[in-house]
């Protein structure tokens, strides 16, 4: 069990380094001098793209705080409690990772700051998922070894 909880602390704190890493980069290097996205100037897409954007941040916010109390999961983390929580754990920090993901990319695209408070929720909501053995305990019953 502490080998998976591991493994899953791994995963979480090189998703969160890399892409933490990779907002810096593009604000230093790309955008230090002159603030010009490829997008800049195109308000009907940029609407499409951060409406879009901020409905996936919020519902992948609100989804991975509440994935492990849906029925299908919670009983399938009662059937097979390690690799089942491993897989959900991942699932779980993909959730954030993504919408994260999409926000860099909408402010290098536009260069609209409404992408970094966006991004900023998601960081946000990074350490209420941070894998440890009392979580592992409180969302799958399971005491084990």
């Amino acid at each position: 069990m502490n080998q998976q909880i591991n493994i899953l602390k791994i995963i979480y704190w090189t998703t969160l380094i890399s892409l933490t890493l990779v907002a810096v980069i593009v604000e230093e290097f790309f955008y230090s001098d002159s603030p010009v996205g490829i997008l800049v100037g195109r308000q009907q897409l940029e609407f499409v793209y951060q409406t879009l954007v901020v409905l996936i941040t919020l519902s992948c916010c609100y989804g991975s705080l509440r994935l492990f109390r849906l029925k299908r999961i919670v009983k399938e983390l009662h059937e097979h409690p390690l690799t089942s929580y491993q897989k959900w754990s991942v699932i779980r920090i993909a959730m954030l990772e993504v919408p994260y993901f999409l926000c860099i990319m909408g402010y290098m695209l536009f260069v609209n700051p409404s992408f970094v408070y966006l991004g900023l929720i998601l960081l946000l909501t990074f350490p209420f998922i941070y894998p440890t053995k009392g979580r592992f305990v409180n969302e799958t019953g399971y005491i084990g070894e």
